[in-house]
């Protein structure tokens, strides 16, 4: 049975968790055979977040790729779209779709959106509504711009984003909403935005609203959620004051703990955080400049998805009637076996993370890094990129077997917009987890002569480089589901690199335990 998954990403830490998400998935880790396809789904009402357009581009570039794969093996192989595509039917892929906006809030203050001046002041009339206004909401609040978010007020969120399942956006998901689909939510509970919209989409989604679509089928499906603790601290003290963060969570967590765990509305919780963390993030209100670092942390957010859908996948196939069946709340939390202050390493991870991802992860690493520095070495050189001409001479083969990868694709402006382009923000996405507290460092810096020292702590006796994977390629480029591209430009690159450094590592035991 084919399943949906729905990701909602509720403020910058689900913007940032579906960003890690996204990489994973491109590496080729993927879900439980059930799912084929995820629905991404951002709720911000900070437009111009530099997490929020960041993700969307990266959500973007990945949909733009995969679109251009024939039958792709595990690069890029899970399926991405967005509300849109499947209410339209439409393969338009633009990034916007990506994002729930909430209306009212560009140009407007809380206490504007709350029609705050409209309401009467005539305590004697006992209709002095702005008092009581008052008494819930500070003056800064009220003054406070909506559109760079709720800058850690909740009470505020909680107004302003209730009205997101009156919305199209809403209805939108709700219609396309099946039998066997699954949803989960990311949010942090130290801000406004997420602390404030996890506990109002879930009571919705739980909810008997009969003017929510197919809420019958929602209100009973398999829901899991990561929320996010107190993992980094502000370099200045304004509108938003890192030391309450702590204060918050203890108050949100017994709020979370009564309505939510206790009364088992979500089938698994997932909790991370870094308390006492010392990791300063430079302090922004929204917009453009609030662009975090990537953090270990999110990547544990992403890693967590994939435990849920594996989760849902195991208790149908032990259920007789092969349905999903709800029982109690299960909470989770993530630990490591050893913490290395250098920077935490594959093998200081616990061996079902590590078999997750370190493998995928290590290949889409070592297909960025040859692009970089092998690639101008091998082009018009090694076989597999001589195109039409010289390749049908060298192997001497029949008029249309030659190599699509020469000279002029890697010049085409879709690979340098679209390949590259995405890798450059994967390599900006390890390098800032490695420049974080704690560092995640499992990767060496490498030269072409000794790539396959990649690997922190499993580094080989004997110095191999990427002559190996030229090797396997001149090879692998005659075969002809790798050269069978159905017309789409970037279909023989990734297929055969995906194929190539899956081969390559496993023939050379790069990883300390072999994966797949």
């Amino acid at each position: 049975m084919a399943r949906k998954l729905y990701i909602f990403g509720i403020g910058g830490t689900g913007s940032r968790v579906i960003k890690a998400f996204t990489f994973l998935l491109a590496s080729g880790v993927k879900l439980s055979k059930e799912f084929d396809t995820v629905i991404p789904i951002i709720i911000d009402p900070d437009i111009s977040n530099g997490d929020l357009n960041r993700t969307k581009t990266i959500l973007k570039l990945y949909q733009e790729i995969q679109n251009e794969i024939h039958k792709p093996y595990k690069f890029f192989s899970q399926k991405l779209k967005t509300i849109n595509e499947l209410t339209d039917n439409s393969s338009d892929v633009n990034p916007e779709y990506y994002h729930f906006k909430l209306e009212g809030v560009e140009d407007n203050t809380f206490g504007e959106y709350i029609g705050f001046n409209s309401l009467s002041s005539n305590f004697k009339d006992e209709k002095d509504d702005k008092s009581f206004i008052k008494l819930l909401y500070s003056d800064k609040n009220l003054q406070s711009k909506l559109d760079v978010g709720f800058k850690g007020h909740p009470n505020m969120g909680t107004v302003v984003l209730n009205q997101f399942t009156t919305s199209e956006n809403f209805n939108n998901f709700a219609n396309t909403f099946a039998d066997g689909d699954v949803i989960f939510i990311i949010n942090s509970i130290f801000g406004g935005t997420g602390a404030a919209g996890y506990p109002l989409l879930l009571k919705n989604l739980r909810s008997n609203n009969k003017d929510i679509p197919r809420i019958d089928k929602i209100r009973i499906a398999p829901i899991g959620a990561f929320t996010m603790l107190p993992y980094f601290a502000l370099d200045n003290k304004d509108e938003i004051d890192a030391e309450s963060f702590e204060q918050k969570t203890v108050s949100a967590i017994d709020y979370y703990n009564r309505t939510i765990l206790k009364q088992n509305q979500i089938d698994i919780q997932y909790f991370i955080g870094n308390k006492g963390n010392t990791n300063f993030e430079e302090y922004s209100v929204g917009g453009v400049g609030q662009k975090n670092r990537a953090h270990f942390f999110e990547l544990v957010g992403a890693l967590s998805i994939f435990n849920f859908t594996k989760h849902i996948t195991d208790v149908i196939e032990n259920n007789e009637d092969n349905e999903y069946q709800r029982s109690n709340t299960k909470v989770r939390e993530f630990g490591i076996n050893e913490f290395n202050e250098n920077g935490i390493i594959f093998q200081n991870l616990d061996t079902e993370s590590r078999e997750l991802f370190a493998f995928h992860l290590t290949k889409l690493k070592l297909f960025s890094e040859y692009l970089d520095k092998r690639l101008y070495k091998a082009l018009g050189k090694a076989r597999w990129t001589k195109g039409k001409g010289k390749f049908m001479q060298l192997i001497k083969a029949q008029k249309n077997k030659y190599s699509p990868l020469d000279k002029e694709y890697f010049n085409s402006p879709e690979y340098k917009n679209q390949v590259k382009n995405f890798l450059n923000f994967f390599e900006e996405w390890l390098s800032e987890m490695e420049s974080n507290n704690p560092a995640f460092a499992p990767f060496n810096e490498i030269k072409d002569d000794n790539a396959f020292d990649i690997i922190v702590g499993n580094e080989l006796s004997d110095k191999k480089g990427f002559e190996i994977v030229d090797t396997i390629n001149n090879e692998l480029i005659e075969e002809q589901d790798i050269r069978n591209t159905n017309d789409l430009k970037h279909s023989t690159l990734i297929k055969l690199f995906d194929k190539s450094l899956d081969r390559a590592l496993k023939e050379n035991n790069i990883l300390t335990k072999k994966q797949n």
